[in-house]
C-alpha cells in the first residue's frame, strides 16, 4: 500500500514519513479539483475517503513544485526553482506566456498540444491568409514556450530525485 499524506497539527501542514510538506490550501485545491473532475458528491462518504487517499498519495507531490521535502533531523530542503529559458516572442505578451505556464503545469505533457491555438482551415481563394499566418505565428511561439518548460521540469525532476535519494541513503546509513 501506498504511503499518503497526513495533517500534522502542529506545523498545519500535510506530511509522510520522508516528511513532504504541502501548504493545507494547495492540499485543499488538489483535493476540490479531483472531486470536480471526477464528478464526486462529497456527501457520498466512500467516494469522499478514496478521493482523499487518491490526492493524499505521496507520488502525487513528490513533483509539484509548492512542496517542501524535508530529511528527518536535517533542515529542511526548500527545492530550488529551475531557470527558466528565455525565449523570443512575437506574437504572445508576457501575461499570455504566464497563463499558457499555469496551465501547462497542471495537465499532463502528452495534453499539451491542445494548450495550443488551434489552427485555421484553408479556404478555396486564400482569403484568410494573414489569420492564418498570424494563427501559426502563435502556435509556434507556444511551441517554444512549451518545450522551454519541458526543459525546466526535466532538469527539476532530476534535483528531486536526488534529494529523494539522498535522504534514503542517509537513513539507511544510521
Amino acid at each position: 500500500m501506498e504511503q499518503t499524506l497526513k495533517l500534522n497539527k502542529q506545523t498545519n501542514l500535510y506530511e509522510a514519513s520522508i516528511l513532504i510538506q504541502v501548504e493545507p490550501e494547495i492540499f485543499r485545491r488538489l483535493l476540490s479539483k479531483y472531486l470536480e473532475d471526477y464528478n464526486i458528491d462529497p456527501a457520498n462518504i466512500e467516494d469522499y475517503i478514496e478521493a482523499l487517499y487518491n490526492v493524499s498519495k505521496v507520488s502525487r507531490w513528490l513533483e509539484h513544485k509548492r512542496v517542501t521535502i524535508v530529511i528527518p533531523e536535517q533542515e529542511p530542503i526548500k527545492l530550488q526553482e529551475p531557470e527558466r529559458h528565455a525565449v523570443n516572442m512575437r506574437s504572445l505578451t508576457k501575461q499570455e506566456v504566464e497563463e499558457l505556464r499555469n496551465k501547462a503545469l497542471v495537465i499532463p505533457v502528452d495534453q499539451w498540444e491542445f494548450l495550443k491555438t488551434p489552427l485555421v482551415p484553408w479556404t478555396k481563394k486564400g482569403e484568410n491568409i494573414k489569420e492564418r499566418n498570424r494563427a501559426y505565428q502563435k502556435r509556434f511561439d507556444e511551441k517554444l514556450v512549451l518545450d522551454a518548460l519541458k526543459k525546466e521540469l526535466e532538469t527539476a525532476k532530476l534535483e528531486k530525485l536526488e534529494v529523494v535519494a539522498n535522504s534514503v541513503n542517509n537513513a539507511r546509513m544510521r
